[in-house]
């Protein structure tokens, strides 16, 4: 273990100070530590030998002076102290190479940032291509158990909010309002990728657990020899190669919160037996234990499948279907509420544009052509679609041809084939409606928008009423 600047050691509460010890005990990692005003005061011996530094060169020196003098640009650490929350971009070092890279403020009890810690995930410097690079990036940030959903939502008090146009969807969100705050079993249903995830955390968030855990899940990514002391934990010496003192389940670690169980289909017979009983008597007993502990945790589960087909099929218990299905919230793909697409894309283009510190803007053309798609993937194949325009856009212009041919998908132009179920009136409709919104959202206001499609005020004043709800000039 690396010799750790003695303040730290003194000041930083316990759980904090256990993250930094876990971190600096891996040699392979890349780990800086910051006070509040961007001063080094510990490094790890990787992040030296990786940027070509030593402990003279940089302990108790800001920052701001080795960005300055060229030792790196642009700068994790000072982006976090300016946006106080934790950031993550693409910096060079004298080197030459190319690091992704992610500062986590630590905040002290009067809200100031108390001391900020950085890791270097990778240097994707010597990558062939760009597409590796996004590859690489994307399984760096597995790796550290971090996605680009975490890296935008990562102030503690920042809750998720749907984004939605649309009139299915909105009675949905407002379904999922009522029932937010209550104790009752919620089931989440849709399609692979339609943020059954993303619900969850929703009600879990506006809740009063929201300060309590949240633990996930995935049933469908345990091995069955697995799922039981997984769920339920064990005590010690309950099989061979059980932790010394045992360790509680995933279950246990939910209590006071909420429990989430994804692709809850998945989870073996046996094992939904003893769910079951769980959620009657609100108890779990240990593998190995014989002690049952008093549990209260909110539960929700999630799947892709018809539950009450598996319950025919005779793979899920239907005791248990019934005791589950108290809220029943179905999200739909994305092919049903294709008005959602384009501000979807322009949030996700945002967040990308900030995590790759780019300035990419899509075309009226390109949003067509997003909208035009089916999306089989939902909301997760149009997030992966845009940080990939994003990473590998020219000139920071996405274009109807970048579209078609980065996605990975033959389009068609929806604008020059024959629609035998679409009208030409509903076609130039559509068009004009992608246009007037991705206006507005670049421009801001009608006389802008006027100003750059050629067309009166007034004119504009009425397309934005009538294409764009936010609108309020």
């Amino acid at each position: 273990m690396k010799t750790i600047h003695s303040n730290i050691s003194s000041e930083i509460e316990s759980r904090q100070f256990d993250l930094l010890l876990a971190l600096f005990d891996n040699d392979n990692t890349d780990v800086s530590i910051f006070d509040g005003e961007g001063t080094y005061l510990a490094v790890s011996q990787s992040y030296l030998e990786h940027n070509g530094l030593t402990k003279e060169n940089i302990i108790g020196r800001n920052v701001r002076d080795l960005m300055n003098e060229g030792v790196f640009s642009p700068s994790v650490t000072i982006k976090t102290l300016e946006e106080k929350k934790k950031s993550t971009l693409v910096q060079k070092n004298w080197l030459g190479k190319t690091i992704l890279t992610t500062g986590t403020p630590i905040f002290s009890e009067d809200g100031s940032i108390r001391y900020i810690v950085c890791y270097n995930s990778i240097d994707i410097s010597e990558l062939t291509t760009t597409e590796d690079k996004l590859n690489r990036i994307n399984e760096l940030m597995r790796e550290f158990n971090i996605s680009a959903k975490d890296l935008d939502n990562d102030s503690p008090n920042e809750k998720r909010e749907f984004v939605t146009r649309c009139k299915i969807m909105k009675q949905v969100v407002s379904m999922i309002d009522q029932i937010a705050d209550t104790p009752a079993n919620v089931v989440i249903t849709g399609e692979t990728g339609v943020g059954k995830s993303f619900a969850a955390r929703y009600i879990h968030e506006h809740s009063n657990r929201s300060d309590k855990p949240f633990v996930e899940v995935d049933c469908s990514s345990i091995p069955q020899t697995l799922i039981e002391s997984e769920l339920f934990g064990y005590e010690s010496g309950a099989f061979t190669g059980a932790s010394k003192g045992g360790k509680p389940g995933k279950i246990e670690a939910a209590n006071g919160g909420t429990l989430f169980l994804d692709e809850i289909a998945e989870l073996p017979l046996e094992m939904q037996v003893k769910l079951l009983k769980t959620i009657q008597e609100k108890q779990v007993t240990r593998v190995g234990g014989i002690t049952p502990i008093n549990l209260d945790f909110r539960l929700i589960v999630a799947t892709n499948k018809n539950l009450y087909q598996e319950v025919e099929n005779g793979t899920f218990r239907k005791d248990l279907y019934y005791r589950l299905l108290v809220i029943s919230v179905n999200l739909p793909p994305l092919r049903d509420r294709r008005e959602d697409i384009s501000v979807m894309a322009s949030s996700f283009l945002k967040k990308f544009n900030r995590i790759y510190n780019k300035k990419a803007q899509l075309t009226p053309d390109a949003i067509a052509l997003l909208e035009s798609s089916d999306w089989p993937g939902n909301i997760r194949e149009l997030e992966n679609t845009i940080e990939r325009l994003v990473l590998l856009s020219v000139d920071n212009i996405i274009s109807y041809q970048d579209v078609q041919t980065k996605k990975g998908v033959n389009f068609t132009n929806p604008f020059m084939v024959d629609h035998t179920d679409i009208s030409l009136t509903k076609m130039l409709e559509s068009y004009e409606s992608n246009l007037i919104r991705s206006y507005y959202e670049q421009y801001h206001t009608s006389v802008a928008v006027a100003k750059k499609l050629k067309i009166s005020q007034p004119t504009a004043a009425r397309r934005l009423r009538k294409y764009v709800p936010e609108y309020n000039e």
